[in-house]
């Protein structure tokens, strides 16, 4: 079989001549002969054509009409068709020849005629038919030009061997053990041969997708129309479902009053801006006055305004790309493999472009969160924001209003309606008139007094005693750090809450103190399908709780007295921060201590665990996304509290693997935070500690590296890989993996030479003492020393140490379509590119970017990928093409909004690269613009201030060296 790259660079550089494609196949075929029986070689040539085939099938049918599994070959017909657009490919290649189809379809005729006399596993194996069929690609797309195509060629011979294959062994199965007992004890094996061929089949199939699309390309006709379909791989997108509508559940009561407030987010919101710029409204005032009531009052009355209405979570960044991956959803705008960031940035540009009314709402914005990141900067639309910040009017450039409590009547009022069996005498008016002045005019303190008042019974001047009562001795009120100690409440609030809490049994306040230990606006059901765990594990806390019904009847009890909502249809129970922070006060701090403890253990069943194999988050992001709010709670209040866990192991594989996979997003701040939060639960007088620790080390490693700080970086990987040699050897899969990531400083700072004096002896025992190391271990061995000698200029050792690479990835059978194959053939790509071959060079580059796009989306190498076809387009003259994948980098760079400084130097370089195109095409103001942001970007971030002219090197140095 071929190799996965060219041999030598003329090779690449024209299309291989008629008699040169038909060899390849001849030589297939003869292999393909060379591993059958003389005997099955005769049989199987006798059936040369589709046609043969179908004919002979017939008669299987009639001889086996009276057994079930001779109907089973009429369910063949769909998997044959497709296999029989593959031999359209094969009689083009080589019509010459009839051996070579004739293998196909005697083959195929062979396998079924040895299954059906023995009767058995025709199911199975006509449905690896099936899904072998499902892997082949569109053969009838490539018919017209695979032959002027040497790669796709090659693709398609080595396509053709492993079909074949998949035949060849099942007739050696059937012909060594034709008896049918032994067959069935040995059939286990077969279905693993099977298996593990359809992936390898599945896999070339997604090689000759890839190398097709850059066939194309190669007609100059069509290039520039196929670089715009590669840049809109997630577009064109199906047409949108409208209306749309992503709000919260609110409360079966009606509204009360906020007439002033929702008329004046109407008279701001309602009418589109004339600037062609989105109009925006903020709402600020203390934790529960009812800014979110109002937003959601707003949103509901305006739905025949507005044909798209999105509502936000907004407090933490999490939450916001949450919120947009459920908005590109339900827009029907996700595409398959989209990232959060692409999903976001889809919906945005969506919002911008369209003629369609819409309203984005962002509720509880936390200074900490950049909200214009997540703001469209263009379309007809509104943008209502919620917050406590009272700056946030100003922040948004737009105009705002302060709520404030209810006034007294109004207050009354609202505690009435909730209450309609009490009388209105004069006593009852003025006990409530009292109660609603104690508490400030809050609705939310009124709302669950009022819940109270309803599940108990109690009267309100009966409350009122209880609360004076309490007032006398209220534990909340103690704390110097509470929101009510520091009079932003009214104290009677504090007095009041601390009624409703003590009137809850035991295990229903530590259910309502454990919902508060997590994130206030959703704690998904995901997340509560594990807490009858939970319940078993800490019976002295939640005893009554191991039966569901008494679980559920804790929780309509909280949601009765208006502590908590719980959403049914949205599986969600959301817990107010007034009241959370009102719980953590309320209980002792032993009783809190446990509850965090029962808090931890609850998230540690659900969150992925990455450490013990060094492995990647990548294909958990949608679950590690549900639980990253609440790891991010649990941490801020494991430091506000000085939280003790008693099982720090528990704690430490939460906020470890939480920041990892915030790494792995991007979110490089949060992720420092929480590793650093778990750095103090590593034990460094035990082994097991020092090995967490040294995790941590990698990962601030990580984040040094994003932000260029190569010293910094080497340090920490240094200290981490100290600690694994020591304690777990010098070839752990652990060991091998921080390695890596230190030998990635050595190629940013260009010391090819240690690099490669530093991985040759894992080289060279890659198959002996690490033979068992994953695929994501081994393959960086030899990736970093392809780049390597590609830096020395020693070009036939980095092709042959890629190959190297490549071959591995396909013998275990990692996915085409996958971060590690993308970055063999953007290496690929540089190797010919420094060869001079441009064309070639092309082609890789393109098959790379082809393969982030589907798998990455927006992210920092498939922009980079961007760049550098961008640039290799510009290099060989399509000037259109190269300015629309240029743009695109510098647009997804700016897009990302990561690690700032690596991503404005990928931007600059782009926009440097454009300067060059435009002042050629004679547009000298829009190079002029691109210019000066690429110096200044330089400057900013190190650049050389005594040059006077930058070139794309100044850009390259500011840049991790495995990504240029």
């Amino acid at each position: 079989m071929s190799t996965a790259g060219p041999p030598n660079v003329s090779s690449a550089q024209n299309p291989l001549p008629a008699s040169s494609t038909a060899s390849k196949w001849q030589e297939a075929c003869e292999r393909c002969k060379a591993r059958l029986s003389q005997e099955d070689a005769a049989v199987i040539l006798t059936t040369p054509s589709y046609q043969h085939l179908i004919t002979a099938m017939g008669g299987m049918e009639q001889a086996y009409k009276d057994k079930k599994s001779a109907k089973i070959l009429k369910h063949l017909a769909p998997a044959l068709e497709s296999i029989r657009s593959f031999g359209g490919i094969i009689n083009t290649a080589i019509p010459a020849n009839p051996d070579v189809a004739a293998l196909m379809w005697g083959g195929i005729r062979l396998v079924l005629d040895l299954l059906l006399r023995s009767s058995m596993a025709i199911e199975k194996i006509t449905a690896g038919f099936s899904e072998i069929t499902k892997a082949l690609s569109r053969f009838e797309e490539y018919q017209t030009f695979f032959t002027s195509a040497p790669r796709l060629n090659e693709a398609l011979v080595d396509l053709y061997e492993l079909v074949f294959g998949f035949f060849i062994e099942s007739i050696k199965l059937f012909r060594r053990h034709p008896i049918k007992n032994v067959l069935s004890s040995l059939w286990a094996n077969q279905e693993a041969m099977a298996q593990s061929s359809i992936q390898k089949i599945r896999r070339q199939g997604q090689v000759i997708d890839v190398e097709a699309h850059a066939a194309k390309m190669s007609t100059d006709k069509s290039r520039h129309a196929e670089i715009k379909e590669l840049l809109n791989h997630k577009r064109p997108v199906p047409p949108v479902k409208l209306p749309y509508f992503q709000l919260p559940l609110g409360e079966n009561l009606p509204f009360f009053g906020r007439v002033t407030e929702v008329n004046r987010c109407a008279q701001t919101l309602s009418t589109p801006s004339d600037t062609g710029t989105p109009r925006i409204f903020a709402l600020h005032g203390l934790p529960g006055v009812g800014k979110t009531s109002i937003a959601l009052e707003f949103s509901r009355r305006e739905r025949q305004r507005y044909q798209i209405i999105i509502w936000l979570w907004s407090d933490e960044v999490i939450k916001l790309a949450r919120g947009y991956v459920a908005a590109a959803a339900g827009l029907s705008l996700h595409q398959e493999n989209a990232s959060a960031q692409e999903d976001r940035e889809t919906v945005k540009r969506w919002l911008s472009s369209t003629s369609e009314r819409w309203l984005l709402v962002f509720d509880n914005v936390e200074r900490s969160v950049p909200l214009a990141d997540y703001m469209p900067s263009s379309g007809k639309g509104s943008i209502l924001v919620t917050s406590r910040d009272p700056e946030s009017q100003f922040g948004m450039a737009g105009e705002g209003l302060k709520v404030e409590p209810f006034g007294i009547d109004d207050a009354r009022s609202f505690l009435l309606n909730r209450l309609p069996s009490v009388d209105a005498s004069e006593e009852t008016l003025s006990a409530a008139k009292t109660l609603v002045t104690q508490l400030g005019g809050l609705p939310l303190g009124i709302k669950q007094m009022a819940g109270f008042m309803r599940e108990t019974g109690c009267s309100i001047r009966d409350l009122l005693v209880m609360i004076e009562d309490t007032e006398q001795h209220g534990k909340i009120r103690s704390y110097e750090m509470s929101s009510f100690a520091r009079l932003i409440y009214p104290a009677t609030l504090a007095s009041a809450l601390e009624v409703l809490l003590s009137k809850l049994d035991k295990p229903t306040l530590n259910l309502l103190a454990l919902f508060s230990t997590l994130d206030p606006d959703g704690i998904q059901d995901s997340v509560t399908k594990h807490l009858p765990v939970i319940f078993q594990q800490f019976p002295d806390l939640f005893s009554p709780f191991h039966a569901q019904a008494e679980y559920y009847s804790g929780l309509a009890k909280l949601r009765r007295y208006g502590l908590v909502d719980h959403h049914a249809a949205q599986k969600l129970i959301i817990v107010h921060r007034l009241v959370q922070e009102a719980a953590q006060y309320f209980i002792s701090l032993d009783r809190l201590s446990a509850i965090y403890d029962a808090a931890l253990h609850l998230i540690r069943q659900g969150h992925p665990q990455s450490q013990a194999t060094s492995d990647t988050l990548f294909h958990h992001w949608s679950t590690c996304s549900t639980y990253a709010p609440h790891v991010i709670r649990l941490a801020a209040l494991q430091e506000r509290w000085a939280l003790h866990s008693t099982c720090p192991a528990d704690m430490f594989d939460v906020f470890f693997n939480c920041s990892w996979y915030l790494v792995e997003t991007g979110a490089m701040t949060t992720a420092l935070t929480l590793a650093q939060a778990a750095e103090p639960l590593c034990d460094l007088d035990t082994d097991d500690g020092q090995i967490g620790v040294s995790y941590l080390y990698n990962t601030y490693g990580v984040v040094a590296l994003q932000y260029k700080d190569d010293k910094a970086a080497w340090d920490w990987f240094q200290k981490s890989l100290d600690i694994r040699a020591r304690l777990l050897g010098e070839y752990n899969v652990n060991t091998c993996a921080v390695r890596g990531n230190q030998t990635l400083v050595l190629l940013n700072e260009r010391k090819y030479n240690e690099v490669i004096k530093r991985l040759i002896p894992f080289r060279d025992r890659a198959f002996t003492v690490m033979a068992d190391h994953p695929i994501r271990i081994k393959n960086p061995i030899f990736d970093q020393l392809a780049m390597a000698y590609l830096g020395l200029g020693k070009f036939d050792e980095a092709w042959s140490h890629l190959n190297i690479s490549m071959d591995l990835s396909k013998e275990d059978n990692l996915p085409m379509f996958s971060q590690g194959s993308a970055y063999d053939y953007y290496v690929s790509g540089n190797i010919r590119m420094a060869q001079g071959d441009l064309t070639d060079a092309l082609r890789l580059h393109t098959i790379a970017l082809n393969i982030r796009q589907q798998v990455l989306g927006s992210h920092i190498q498939t922009a980079a990928s961007c760049y550098r076809v961008g640039d290799l387009l510009h290099l060989t003259g399509d000037q259109d093409s190269a300015l629309d994948v240029l743009l695109r980098s510098h647009e997804m760079y700016d897009e990302l909004g990561l690690a700032e400084a690596f991503l404005e130097c990928g931007k600059a370089r782009s926009a440097w690269r454009m300067v060059s195109i435009l002042r050629a095409q004679g547009r000298n103001k829009e190079a002029s613009k691109y210019e000066n942001e690429a110096e200044e970007t330089l400057l900013r971030r190190g650049g050389d201030s005594t040059k006077e002219d930058y070139n794309e090197d100044d850009s390259n140095a500011l840049l991790n060296y495995m990504d240029t």
